[in-house]
């Protein structure tokens, strides 16, 4: 499954399974029994953003930071980690399964662009310690 929704900046996604997956779906899935078709725009959109993404420039810029930066912690350690930081008044959020495997826990920090450089040493500072 793919999502065009976020760094593509499109709309939709595509599920890449086999035919009888596709008819389970398409028959049980309420969202995708109510969705349309994408339009011609965004079928342009997502065609051009995959282009991008696999050109020699997407290569070169797929290091560049982004705002979401999954904090890994000890196995079971995510909860006191999330309630650390937000003593601190960081605002995280903790992801477990299904939206991560069940070993892949981890707390979520959204960064923003009115984030002062003092804010983001002082949530390090915490982490850290």
């Amino acid at each position: 499954m793919q999502s065009f929704g976020k760094g593509p900046g499109a709309l939709g996604g595509v599920v890449m399974r086999d035919p009888l997956i596709k008819k389970y779906m398409a028959n049980s899935a309420r969202g995708l029994m109510y969705s349309n078709g994408p339009s011609f725009p965004t079928i342009a959109a997502i065609k051009a953003s995959i282009s991008t993404l696999s050109s020699a420039d997407g290569k070169q810029n797929e290091e560049i930071s982004v705002a979401i930066i999954p904090i890994m912690s000890e196995q079971g350690q995510c909860h006191k980690l999330q309630q650390r930081l937000q003593e601190y008044r960081f605002r995280t959020h903790v992801v477990i399964y299904p939206a991560v495997s069940k070993e892949e826990k981890r707390v979520r920090l959204m960064l923003h662009a009115d984030n002062k450089p003092d804010e983001i040493r002082g949530f390090v500072h915490v982490l850290m310690n």
